[in-house]
This record gives structure tokens, sequence and C-alpha cells, in this order.
């Protein structure tokens, strides 16, 4: 695999790799080796920490442990013939690959930064975004799948908590910003209560509930997708939520000073809303 993609002249931007954009985080990730059938591609999202994961679970190594945010690819589900394919073991094949979880396969993943003077144009440039891929889609035109992404920044000094919102099915070079449609579509306004939920549960997230967001918006089970989440059952409790917010536009990392959350999502701030906001 590779560091990150590399912007140059997208989105108005000079060169650079620190942003949110699908350019500069989407990056391939190559596997070969005993076992591994040639020419399988598979669109499914991991990150860099899902790769610890992965080698120790082919390993043959002991269960996830609390200080592991990974989790291992589900080769059952996209090598052919999934776990059965390793049924054959030998020198030269996979141990068998417990089969996956629907709760625990990777559907959405934190983009995060603190920029300090990378470059004139991107000084205090902070933000904290969730990717998610899910069937739940607000369009008309065929699509059964898409993935959102949801970005906050804090830009100094011009604004402090400026969204932005993609359907990369529908505009995959990320132009067309719909967060000003917010007013005038409830149902954008109910994802986005969604969204911003998902973005602190996944940015604050630490072993178990990184590999599982889904149980820490809801421990009493039943949820493991942005459409089962969607359900008008749960409007009151996602509304509910302290939104993300910035303080200020700092070049580091401070969570507990610089950030509002929810502290049931795992915020550590030391500070509340205030009813001006």
């Amino acid at each position: 695999m590779s560091d990150n993609g590399y912007h140059l002249g997208n989105h108005g931007l000079a060169k650079g790799k620190t942003l949110p954009y699908e350019e500069d985080i989407r990056v391939p990730f190559y596997m070969r080796g005993p076992g591994i059938p040639a020419g399988v591609v598979s669109p499914y999202m991991a990150t860099t920490v899902d790769v610890t994961s992965t080698l120790v679970q082919l390993g043959g190594g002991l269960p996830q442990t609390e200080d592991m945010d990974g989790v291992p690819l589900p080769l059952d589900r996209i090598v052919p013939g999934g776990a059965a394919y390793a049924g054959n073991r030998g020198r030269n094949s996979w141990p068998a690959f417990p089969s996956s979880p629907a709760g625990e396969l990777r559907t959405m993943l934190p983009v995060e930064m603190w920029i300090n003077s990378l470059a004139r144009d991107l000084d205090k440039k902070s933000y904290r975004s969730v990717r998610i891929c899910t069937n739940y889609t607000l369009t008309n035109d065929g699509r059964t799948e898409t993935c959102w992404k949801y970005t906050i920044w804090c830009v100094w000094p011009t604004t402090t908590n400026y969204k932005e919102l993609f359907d990369l099915g529908a505009d995959p070079v990320e132009i067309n910003n719909i967060m000003p449609n917010l007013a005038s579509n409830p149902n954008l306004g109910r994802l986005v209560n969604r969204l911003d939920a998902m973005l602190q549960a996944t940015g604050y997230c630490a072993g178990s509930s990184c590999r599982n967001p889904w149980s820490k918006l809801h421990p009493e089970g039943g949820v493991d997708t942005l459409e089962e989440a969607m359900n008008v059952a749960f409007d009151e409790k996602y509304a509910a939520y302290t939104k993300f917010a910035w303080r200020s536009c700092t070049q580091y990392l401070d969570p507990v000073n610089n950030e509002i959350g929810d502290k049931s999502l795992g915020s550590t701030s030391r500070w509340t809303p205030t009813a001006s906001g």
C-alpha cells in the first residue's frame, strides 16, 4: 500500500495530501501470497489500522484485544469461496478465516487533521470528518448504494464551523456540497443528525467501539447499518445528541479545550453548548 494520495489543483488548491477529499485519502492496497487467488478486486473500505488486525488473524493470533482499533479484512466475503477456500489447508494456504459479523465490517471511518503551517494556504485548517458507505440514498436516480462524507471544518480566520456533505455516489469528485439544502429537505436533516453522531463515535472511539461504532450508538443492539439507524423511531435520539463544534482553529489536537461534543459518544470536552450555540 502507499502513503496518502495527492491533490494538485483539485478543488482549486495547490499541491498537497492532507485534506479529507477522496484524492487525498484513497490509496490502493495489494496482497499476494500463498492461497491468495489472482485478480480478485474488492471495493471494501479499510484503513491502515485494519492491516495489523488482518495479519494477526491470518497468523492465528489471539482474538482482538481492547487496544486494537482495527477490523480484520473480511476475507471470508471478498475471496472466492470465503473461509471454505482455505479449508484445504497446507503449508501454502491461508488459515481458515472466521466469518465476519455484520456489525464488524468496515462501513465507516473517521478522517481528521490538525494542520500547522504545512503550507501557507492550508495553515490553521483543521477538520473532523466521517465517511460512511450505505444502501441509504436520498435521490430517485436508481442508485441503491452510495457513500456519504460529512466534514466540519475550522478555517482560520474566516469560519469556525463550516460544514460539507457530499453524496459520493452522485458526486464522486466532491463538487456539490449539499449542506445548503438542509432547510428544504427534512430527510437530509435526519441524515446529518446521524452522521454528526457517527463522526463523534468514530473520532473518539477506542478498541471495540472502533471496530463496531454502532455498538456505541445502539448498545441495545439491532442496528448495524445506516439504513437501519434512519428508522424514524430513532429521530429523537439522534436529534438530542450534542452536535460537534470547534471553539477555535488551533494547530494541534486538543479535544478537551477546543472541541464541543457529546460525552456519551466519547467526547472529553470541558465545554457544554450554550443556548446561542
